[in-house]
C-alpha cells in the first residue's frame, strides 16, 4: 500500500475505450484519494479536459473517433490544458513509442498489462508536483 495520500480534490481523466481498463485504473487511483472521470475517445476527452478541473490524464493511444496521439497533440497545443500531466498507457507499444509520446508532451509511458505499483510509481511524482504548485 502506498503511503502517499493525495488531498481530495485532484481529479484524473481516464481516456480508454475499454471499460475494464477504465475501472482498473480508477480503482488504483481512488485508493490514493484521486477522483476519476472517464472518456471513451479522444474527442470526448478534449471536451472534459477543457471544461473540468483535471489534474491528471491517463491516456490510451488506440481509440475510436480521435486517437490518443491526436488527443495528446490537441491538448498540448492548447495553453489551457498543456500543463496537465499525461501518462500514456498502451497495449501496442512499438519500439520508439515512448520517445514519440514524450516528444508530444506525455509525462510518462506504460505498456499494458501493468501492475498497480507500476502505475503508482509513475503517477505519484506527477500529482505530488501538482499539489506543490
Amino acid at each position: 500500500m502506498s503511503d502517499m495520500h493525495v488531498s481530495s480534490g485532484l481529479k484524473a481523466l481516464i481516456v480508454d475505450d475499454v471499460m475494464l481498463i477504465q475501472r482498473y485504473v480508477a480503482d488504483i487511483l481512488e485508493q490514493i484519494g484521486v477522483s476519476c472521470t472517464f472518456a471513451e475517445d479522444g474527442a470526448a476527452a478534449v471536451i472534459k479536459a477543457r471544461t473540468e478541473p483535471i489534474g491528471l490524464i491517463i491516456l490510451d493511444l488506440a481509440m475510436p473517433i480521435m486517437t490518443g496521439w491526436e488527443f495528446l497533440r490537441e491538448i498540448k497545443r492548447d495553453p489551457a490544458t498543456a500543463d496537465i500531466p499525461v501518462v500514456v498507457i498502451t497495449a501496442h507499444g512499438q519500439s520508439g513509442t515512448a520517445e514519440e509520446v514524450a516528444e508530444l508532451g506525455a509525462d510518462a509511458y506504460l505498456e499494458k498489462p501493468f501492475r498497480r505499483n507500476q502505475l503508482l510509481e509513475l503517477v505519484e511524482p506527477l500529482i505530488a508536483e501538482d499539489r506543490a504548485s
